[in-house]
């Protein structure tokens, strides 16, 4: 129970320095506890006069912010999606419930993650007469790409001298998915070859390739019209179509590294190299996206995770969705994936390295797709 008590005030402490009280208020802050330590020290007259003077002046100051305290009623929404380090903007509008007017009326997020920037500016709406509303814009910069839950939104006054936020109204937030950001490429060469894909039709779209006949088969709801076979049709007396499949296309294996060695320590921007191969990745992603490939994309991390896209199996969005979501790995994973690795290009036309660093293990990891008779780039 004691412990529970405790918790409560130290969270209320911290909620009350690092969100209630404004810069202005804590230099203010400081100077009253060092005046009232200074005259109970050296018992001089002319400070502890001092020390009462900025005593009263700062509970005036409390006492007039809680009278002016804004009670409004919050509505808008931010982007589901957003990119990293692109600045995002939403409109919300305050409608002021009270029956006074409200005096420096602000938004603002207190808890935001660490690869969050708050970017609004103090105050948003200088009046707002009784039972009125008006529009603030909420401005966040997101530093590094990921899924994020958002505090709530909460609308506070630093009326009269700034030195206190206050306020109680709230706007529960959802989450955001940060993408990574990226450069598209004007040009990239890859490693052409076509080789031999067990499921043929299954790989792909069927765009762009001349499928082989396979034969006849009665017709299903949502089969294309253009493949009813008439003849057959007039043959059976019942709708048949023709039935293709598709053996040869060119795949690319799309490798990202995300070994990061123990002894280095997350900055709230991400790790620099990683974060700069993600966006190499998600480019290169890009620019196959565009082009009549199936990619596979390898994320070398614990587990070898594997997302095939191209030839409209799926949209590049859905690409940068699960790039926005890995992280690092902290122990070297090449030669425990190397075997489903090895098992999992087969049919992998070329293969594209974005490593991180060079050493014996990802050279092996590279030669490993060259004696499966793979191209590779690095």
């Amino acid at each position: 129970m004691n412990f529970s008590k405790h918790s409560k005030l130290v969270s209320r402490f911290l909620l009350t320095w690092n969100y209630r009280l404004t810069g202005g208020g804590k230099v203010f802050l400081a100077g009253v506890f060092l005046t009232g330590l200074t005259g109970f020290i050296t018992l001089g007259i002319p400070v502890y006069h001092l020390f009462l003077v900025l005593t009263l002046f700062y509970t005036v100051a409390i006492l007039w912010s809680g009278f002016f305290r804004p009670k409004v009623k919050i509505a808008g929404i931010l982007p589901s999606r957003c990119t990293a380090r692109r600045i995002i903007e939403g409109d919300f509008t305050v409608i002021n419930e009270r029956s006074i007017p409200a005096y420096d009326l602000c938004l603002g997020f207190y808890g935001l993650p660490q690869s969050f920037e708050d970017m609004n500016s103090e105050p948003g709406i200088e009046y707002l007469p009784a039972r009125e509303r008006g529009k603030i814009t909420v401005r966040l910069l997101p530093l590094r790409r990921g899924h994020y839950d958002l505090p709530p939104l909460r609308a506070y006054s630093i009326y009269p001298f700034n030195f206190r936020r206050a306020g109680t109204s709230q706007l529960e937030k959802g989450s955001i998915l940060v993408l990574p950001d990226y450069h598209p490429l004007d040009h990239f060469d890859i490693p052409s070859g076509r080789r031999y894909q067990q499921g043929g039709i299954l790989l792909s779209s069927n765009v762009g390739e001349s499928p082989e006949y396979m034969g006849n088969r009665e017709y299903m709801p949502g089969d294309s019209v253009r493949r009813i076979d008439f003849k057959s049709w007039a043959r059976l007396a019942k709708p048949a179509v023709k039935e293709y499949q598709e053996e040869y296309y060119c795949r690319v294996a799309l490798v990202l590294d995300t070994y990061i060695h123990t002894h280095r320590r997350r900055p709230k921007e991400g790790f620099p190299n990683l974060e700069g191969a993600i966006s190499l990745t998600a480019a290169i992603a890009e620019h196959l996206s565009s082009g009549d490939y199936i990619t596979d994309i390898f994320a070398a991390g614990p587990d070898l995770f594997v997302f095939r896209s191209g030839r409209s199996i799926s949209h590049f969005d859905n690409i940068l969705e699960i790039l926005a979501c890995i992280e690092e790995c902290r122990t070297n994973p090449f030669d425990v994936i190397l075997p489903a690795f090895v098992e999992a290009i087969c049919g992998i036309s070329a293969v594209v390295y974005v490593f991180l660093d060079w050493d014996d293990s990802r050279e092996k990891f590279l030669r490993a797709a060259v004696e499966t008779g793979c191209q590779t780039k690095v």
